[in-house]
């Protein structure tokens, strides 16, 4: 099984769809059984989210959402702590 990340903040709600994209590129281009990781925060939608787990289903994959709160990230002019 090979797991893969995508790490979403979608502000705009724009960028799910490219997402979305890469997604279906790693499901065509991959023949091993695929385990996919979202990382998000609050600006991914539950439709959305329902669209991902759409999406994975017609490819017999697994997906999984880890839901990432920003007030557990201490942010600094360096970035995250």
């Amino acid at each position: 099984m090979i797991d893969v990340c995508f790490s979403i903040h979608d502000k705009t709600g724009n960028y799910c769809k490219y997402a979305a994209s890469a997604i279906a590129s790693v499901m065509e281009n991959t023949r091993a059984k695929i385990n996919i990781h979202v990382l998000h925060d609050d600006t991914v939608s539950s439709e959305d989210r329902e669209r991902f787990e759409i999406l994975i289903k017609n490819y017999g994959q697994r997906i999984s959402f880890h839901r990432l709160n920003r007030d557990d990230f201490q942010l600094t002019s360096k970035g995250v702590q």
